[in-house]
């Protein structure tokens, strides 16, 4: 796929995801669970924003080319990390568990993203996610398939947490909505394990 091409694919992703952000925010009320949408889908703008900023660098020559690569990257992938905890945080949360909704159950919830954020940091200077090569190219890192595993599971628990909950159910409309949560999740999930084969393609 081409450079023009990938760059017209996530352009297109952005501009579905902000006309969707701009119509949340036109509503008056903020709920906790409008609040982690809104930021769910904010985060998929960064991530469309950072994944357009590393194609236009990657393999390019020019002062500062190496250093914005490995910023763009990094920045993808601590925000994939993001919207996997946001929608582990309300998919928990429609499904009434309260511990989302404090502070301390939040911030319990946030240990394996805070990890992400440090395995990638620490990958800007050890390669260990992802480094950039000397033609200016991203490259896998040795434990890129771990930071896969650990941003996949947030969605993994809690979709498993939302098919039990649809089978113990008796209650059709809770059971739609269970099913549908879980359903809402499995394009990203196969998306995520598709770009480890296909990187070239957004």
């Amino acid at each position: 796929i081409n450079k023009m091409l990938y760059l017209e694919i996530d352009a297109l992703c952005l501009g579905v995801l902000v006309l969707l952000l701009s119509r949340l925010m036109l509503e008056h009320t903020m709920r906790y669970a409008q609040f982690l949408y809104r930021s769910l889908v904010l985060s998929a703008c960064i991530i469309c924003l950072a994944d357009m900023g590393w194609k236009l660098v990657d393999g390019q020559f020019f002062p500062g080319a190496r250093e914005l690569n490995l910023a763009a990257n990094c920045l993808f992938y601590i925000f994939c990390s993001l919207s996997s905890y946001l929608w582990f945080l309300y998919s928990e949360n429609e499904q009434r568990n309260r511990r989302v909704t404090t502070r301390k159950g939040c911030l319990l919830y946030a240990l394996p993203f805070f990890v992400l954020v440090l395995m990638n940091e620490i990958s800007l200077y050890n390669g260990g996610i992802f480094w950039v090569d000397g033609q200016n190219q991203w490259q896998r890192g040795p434990y890129f398939y771990l930071q896969l595993v650990l941003f996949n599971s947030y969605i993994f628990i809690t979709v498993g947490r939302a098919l039990y909950g649809a089978w113990r159910t008796e209650v059709y409309v809770e059971r739609q909505k269970l099913l549908a949560l879980s359903a809402f999740v499995l394009p990203p999930v196969i998306a995520s394990f598709l770009a480890v084969w296909l990187k070239h393609i957004p």
